[in-house]
């Protein structure tokens, strides 16, 4: 019995190690159809309206030229800090046509309620 036990427990814990490698190469085999550059800046973001395909696999390259700022995307659960000089990379799936805004999520002076944009996806 003890046996049968430590034998369900090694392949549970293989079968979980084999999931998280999947799940991983998952992520990392991301190849995008559209790259899109960002930049954000006090306060605004360029460029201010995106608009791309449904269904299409998209890369977001987001940079911050002078403070800490943020993007979140209503709707698409994204919202990423993003530090002066550095590229964060945003992947996601258009799978749903609307309009989305995108607005910093980091309060970044005066006219931080005024930094947003618009990403469409037709």
């Amino acid at each position: 019995m003890k046996q049968k036990k430590i034998l369900l427990f090694k392949f549970l814990i293989i079968l979980i190690i084999l999931t998280v490698n999947m799940n991983f190469n998952a992520l990392n085999n991301f190849t995008p159809d559209k790259i899109i550059k960002i930049t954000a800046e006090r306060f605004k973001f360029t460029p201010d309206t995106i608009t791309i395909k449904k269904g299409i696999k998209v890369r977001l390259q987001v940079q911050s030229t002078d403070v800490t700022h943020g993007i979140a995307i209503k709707g698409l659960k994204i919202n990423k800090k993003l530090k002066p000089g550095q590229i964060v990379n945003i992947d996601f799936i258009a799978d749903k046509p609307g309009e989305y805004t995108y607005v910093c999520s980091v309060p970044c002076g005066k006219g931080h309620k005024q930094m947003r944009g618009k990403l469409i996806v037709e």
